[in-house]
């Protein structure tokens, strides 16, 4: 983590003497074409002295440079030449920490204890990463999580993305479920509408989840992530994670819905890679496209469409709760279906897209 220093710290002495030979010239001849005395050049040569604004403008007049050359020789070599002090290490270290995590933002939600020092920040991180050294430099070279992300996010942080993961890993390890059983997990996609209209649709839904060797929390988002929801394995099993950055029902179950989709298609393997999704955004690669193909038959997507066509101009709470009714899913997933395909304005009917962590068991949420 600190800065590498070259075995042979070169001053600019050195280089004004390589320039007085190739120009075959003595220290007397620079003394007298700087106006300055012998004594005054040869400590300067032996960089017994720092090169100050005029000595360096002087020089460049001399030579035939920028003064800038000069100045700059000269406080690299002097950089070099001391140690860093305690608190120059100290910055460097906070730095180091601060660069590839959002430190304030852990705190707050608990996923860090509060420190006192860059010595004890640096220890929490350690223990958070699972290292040994206090070098975090792997985290540039990490295989970023599959991400479904739209270009226009050009604050997206991708070290934030992988700190995300880490804690739901983390977080999924302590969480012990019967052998995973992709034909269960089949069944319950099956179901998903279903579960939708149920006044315990949720907590049933997480219970066959368990039953099949899935496992679900919440795990909020981090800032600069763009998350909605995430596929994982973390031994031999299989997690489904949601972050509630939308506290709506129908977020839930697109949500949830497209992340069991993933499991069902394959797409996450036992030590594979995570994939991570902001479904506000379009499909990217076919992974994504199968995910949300198989998620709209689960949800009844094409159905909901078919029953609406014929209303579109006509869209009341009665017909919105027919269709509802006749398709088997709950009224918010009617409304987040016509609202994402363009036919229902964002700003009508959303009382029906009802807040869902309160119906979430407290035992699922994770922080």
């Amino acid at each position: 983590m600190g800065e590498l220093k070259p075995f042979i710290n070169i001053g600019p002495g050195i280089v004004i003497k390589d320039e007085l030979e190739a120009l075959g010239w003595s220290q007397d001849d620079l003394a007298r074409i700087m106006g300055m005395s012998l004594k005054a050049v040869n400590e300067i040569l032996n960089d017994k002295v720092a090169i100050t604004v005029e000595t360096a403008r002087l020089l460049g007049k001399a030579f035939g440079t920028s003064a800038e050359i000069w100045i700059n020789l000269d406080t690299a070599y002097r950089l070099r030449l001391r140690e860093d002090t305690e608190r120059e290490r100290e910055a460097e270290r906070y730095a180091a920490v601060m660069k590839y995590m959002p430190v304030r933002e852990m705190v707050k939600k608990g996923w860090l204890e509060t420190y006192n020092s860059s010595s004890e920040l640096l220890e929490k991180a350690k223990n958070f990463w699972n290292v040994s050294e206090p070098d975090f430099s792997f985290l540039g070279k990490a295989k970023e999580p599959c991400f479904r992300r739209s270009d226009a996010y050009e604050f997206y942080e991708k070290y934030y993305a992988l700190t995300w993961t880490q804690k739901a890993k983390d977080t999924a390890s302590s969480i012990h479920l019967p052998e995973w059983d992709r034909t269960a997990a089949k069944k319950i996609g099956a179901k998903l509408g279903n579960f939708s209209r149920l006044e315990n649709g949720t907590s049933t839904f997480i219970q066959d989840l368990e039953v099949a060797g899935i496992g679900f929390f919440v795990l909020s988002h981090l800032q600069k992530t763009y998350l909605d929801g995430a596929a994982i394995f973390v031994g031999a099993n299989p997690f489904i994670v949601y972050t509630g950055r939308f506290d709506r029902c129908d977020n839930f179950w697109f949500t949830v819905a497209h992340e069991l989709a993933h499991l069902v298609l394959g797409h996450v393997k036992k030590d594979g890679q995570e994939i991570l999704d902001d479904l506000k955004q379009e499909a990217g690669n076919d992974q994504e496209k199968a995910a949300d193909k198989l998620a709209e038959t689960y949800l009844h997507t094409v159905e909901i469409l078919e029953f609406c066509a014929p209303f579109k101009k006509y869209l009341s709470r009665e017909r919105i709760e027919r269709c509802a009714e006749t398709v088997g899913v709950s009224p918010g997933i009617v409304v987040g279906t016509l609202q994402y395909a363009g036919i229902l304005p964002y700003k009508n009917l959303n009382n029906y897209k009802r807040p869902i962590l309160t119906a979430l068991p407290a035992s699922c949420i994770k922080g």
